[in-house]
């Protein structure tokens, strides 16, 4: 694409039907290069408000169709599915019973989180088998979506707690703060670490809910190679 002497981003915005990034006037186009790195990322914020709220990224992900829908998975399914951490809904749902039993969230493609407090809720069922000690986990190198992949994957301690009895009956939801310095994860773990309150293994987890600040990397368009760019502004360059 060539661009006369003179010609604001603005004009070649608009001649390409597209969007100046980020939003307001730009200058002509007498210093314009082209980049293949794009705008700055604009965050997003989740703010934890009470337990259950509607103001995580699992619950935005699931019913605000802001990312790509949210993919769980467990060590094993001993009752349930791993569906059951983020539908919101009041289940009876537990892996087997095994040292080191885990539950997973794929946040997906261009959705990192930078983790700062979490909340899980217990099952719907019996006052048994309450998680005590666990970690939360945080990686970027999932290679498989499986528990293989899961398994062989580099993780992070975000969080940890040693026999913590903050939950003590069915479908009571608790809050915990990340206390690691933490980075941005597409990949969310909680992972046992000692045995839960009836001395068994079973991960007993329902919801698993995030808070945390999102980075939304503008997407480079179909048939894009870079950005043009004044140093502040930004179109596609085709």
């Amino acid at each position: 694409m060539r661009t006369p002497p003179n010609t604001s981003l603005l004009d070649i915005a608009k001649a390409l039907g597209t969007d100046v990034l980020p939003p307001g006037p730009a200058p002509a186009g007498g210093g314009l290069t082209v980049s293949p790195d794009g705008p700055p990322a604009p965050l997003r914020y989740f703010t934890w408000a009470y337990d259950g709220d509607a103001a995580g990224v699992v619950y935005a992900a699931a019913y605000a169709a802001i990312a790509t829908p949210v993919r769980a998975l467990r060590s094993s399914n001993s009752m349930g599915s791993p569906g059951d951490l983020i539908d919101r809904t009041a289940q009876n749902t537990y892996t087997n019973s095994e040292f080191g039993a885990w539950a997973a969230l794929d946040l997906g493609v261009g959705f990192p989180l930078n983790p700062t407090r979490y909340s899980l809720r217990n099952r719907s069922d019996g006052p048994g088998n309450i998680i005590r000690s666990w970690n939360l986990q945080g990686s970027t190198d999932v290679g498989e979506w499986s528990v293989a992949g899961i398994n062989a994957a580099t993780w992070t301690d975000l969080d940890r707690r040693t026999n913590d009895a903050s939950l003590t009956f069915s479908d009571q939801w608790g809050h915990w703060d990340v206390t690691a310095q933490p980075n941005a994860y597409r990949y969310i773990r909680i992972i046992m670490t000692g045995p839960e309150s009836s001395g068994n293994w079973y991960l007993t987890i329902d919801e698993i809910e995030l808070y945390g600040v999102v980075t939304l990397a503008p997407n480079l368009p179909s048939g894009a190679t870079g950005w043009l760019t004044d140093g502040t502004h930004y179109v596609p360059y085709y």
